[in-house]
């Protein structure tokens, strides 16, 4: 038996997704507030079903809040006998998150393929940079989320946040489930490339992605230090 939860981006929001049954059994949102010395936190409110506050825990108590959500959620489902998971039909769209980003990887190279072409045409267009790096943004939550990991339930344990398309095959991280997702839709549309080309072009766009994270993370670095610092006083 395995029971699984993780959060799943939404607009504006998060849900929790009891994974094994695709059954929405929370949500959170996550935000950033200002203290009263005008520095920032950040903060993560996590609901039940019925709209009550579980838990709102803040970066100042933890590296990364949305983490807690899944937890949060379990708990309360365990504690209160899976209220979300008994009874009703399931509405299983198992997988969801995992085929998303294979997706997503595949209109990145896609969309590489049409500005390259532009490009020793009649030349590079705005529209098409534009385009490239929209489809190239759209992978940065993916990544986010996966970081959160995947809530075992039943083991009290943290794990990666894919699943692993081998049905006996252990969860991925967001780099081994990138690979797989996203060559599984290379291949399916583009029948006629070699696994060979294919695997290149997965490499290009995961360096693109690399790159894109690389530079957010050194702009943010002076915050991440001064967060680092607060949370080592209060120990």
């Amino acid at each position: 038996m395995t029971m699984h939860y993780r959060p799943e981006p939404e607009l504006d929001y998060f849900l929790i997704k009891h994974v094994e049954t695709d059954r929405e059994v929370g949500y959170a949102f996550y935000n950033q507030a200002l203290r009263a010395d005008g520095s920032s936190i950040y903060v993560c409110r996590i609901f039940n079903n019925a709209g009550q506050q579980l838990a709102a825990p803040t970066s100042t108590t933890c590296d990364f809040p949305i983490r807690c959500a899944a937890i949060a959620i379990a708990t309360y489902e365990e504690h209160h006998g899976f209220p979300d998971l008994t009874g009703g039909a399931c509405r299983f769209d198992g997988n969801r998150a995992e085929r998303r980003l294979g997706t997503v990887i595949a209109d990145v190279a896609l969309t590489f393929a049409h500005a390259f072409c532009e490009a020793i045409g009649q030349g590079l267009t705005t529209q098409a940079t534009d385009k490239f790096a929209d489809s190239i943004a759209e992978l940065a939550p993916i990544w986010w989320v996966s970081r959160a990991g995947c809530f075992d339930a039943i083991n009290r344990t943290e794990g990666p946040y894919f699943a692993n398309p081998l049905p006996s095959g252990l969860r991925l991280t967001f780099s081994g489930a990138a690979q797989a997702y996203g060559m599984q839709e290379l291949r399916r549309r583009h029948p006629d490339l070699s696994d060979a080309e294919l695997q290149k072009v997965l490499s290009w766009v995961l360096q693109w992605l690399a790159d894109v994270l690389n530079n957010e993370l050194a702009a943010q670095k002076p915050d991440l230090m001064a967060l680092k610092a607060q949370l080592a006083k209060q120990r």
